[in-house]
């Protein structure tokens, strides 16, 4: 039986201003397939605005 490792990545610890560049360094450093989830502690829908613009429509929120 395979085990699924989770990808969590808790923004919470970092200073606001590293929130976004270590959510798009993990988010870039992803594979095909994989996921991530991101704990946040804030209104999320500026950071998919913003990886729908620098990204595209290559993931699923």
């Amino acid at each position: 039986m395979e085990t699924l490792e989770e990808n969590i990545l808790n923004v919470t610890l970092l200073e606001p201003r590293q929130k976004h560049p270590t959510i798009f360094l993990r988010y870039d450093a992803l594979e095909e397939g994989t996921s991530l989830t991101i704990h946040n502690d804030h209104d999320p829908k500026p950071l998919y605005y913003q990886l729908l613009g620098e990204r595209g429509n290559a993931f699923v929120w």
